[in-house]
């Protein structure tokens, strides 16, 4: 009569569970046990899956008997994607980062500490999303790199000028380094130059169109407009004398 035995039932191995402990059973009283793998005891300690037979031997008539368990591994990590690399500016003073997976019910864990897929944030940096795979505890890991682009545009109003009784009115021209920016008056003019007829400290803000930023200069027309002083002399009289 040989020994009854049970390896126990099949299971997997994954990225949370590296290890186990199989058991064998056998209800023949004083039964040993030796694993295909070479372990003597009842219980037998695997990280590879394989599949793993153990024999019970009956010490009373020496007769045997075998079982066998398989052991699987799913070790498939989720799939994870970040997001293409974007740019914060003047403008666009902050996003929100979208991270994604096609693995079902995926969990998301971003390196500033956001743990949803959708991660909003205001400062250059490289931002890296782990995702973890509910069913089998394996992770991915993915990078987005958001870049700031904050140069504001270089302007200049000119230089202080005079309005008086000559030159009434006056140009005013802005120029910046900046390609197709463009340009603000304080007194309302969108171009860059700017014709004045009055006495004021004219400010012109420019923006840069590429990023959005601003800068912004200042030129001070003053107005001289004060007559000399003149004396024709006293009225007098010609005659016949004082021809």
């Amino acid at each position: 009569t040989p020994p009854t035995v049970n390896a126990g039932i099949d299971t997997v191995l994954n990225c949370v569970r590296t290890s186990l402990v199989l058991q064998a059973t056998s209800t023949t009283t004083g039964a040993t046990f030796a694993w295909s793998n070479g372990t003597n005891t009842a219980n037998n300690t695997v990280s590879t899956p394989n599949t793993y037979t153990v024999t019970a031997t009956n010490p009373a008539n020496g007769c045997t008997a075998s079982d066998a368990v398989v052991v699987t591994q799913n070790i498939t990590p989720p799939n994870v994607n970040a997001g293409i690399d974007t740019l914060l500016n003047c403008v666009r003073t902050s996003l929100v980062l979208q991270a994604t997976s096609t693995t079902t019910g995926a969990t998301f864990a971003w390196s500033n500490g956001t743990n949803t897929a959708n991660n909003t944030v205001s400062t250059p940096n490289t931002y890296t999303v782990t995702a973890t795979n509910p069913y089998n505890g394996c992770t991915a890991s993915d990078a987005v790199a958001v870049t700031q682009d904050i140069t504001p545009p270089t302007i200049n109003a000119g230089i202080d000028t005079v309005l008086n009784c000559v030159r009434t009115s006056l140009v005013l021209q802005a120029t910046s380094n900046v390609t197709n920016a463009t340009f603000a008056w304080s007194n309302g003019t969108n171009t860059a130059n700017n014709t004045v007829s009055s006495p004021n400290t004219y400010t012109v803000t420019a923006t840069n169109p590429y990023n959005g930023c601003t800068a912004s200069d200042a030129v001070v027309v003053t107005q001289d407009i004060t007559p000399p002083t003149v004396n024709a002399g006293i009225d007098t009289v010609l005659n016949c004398v004082r021809t």
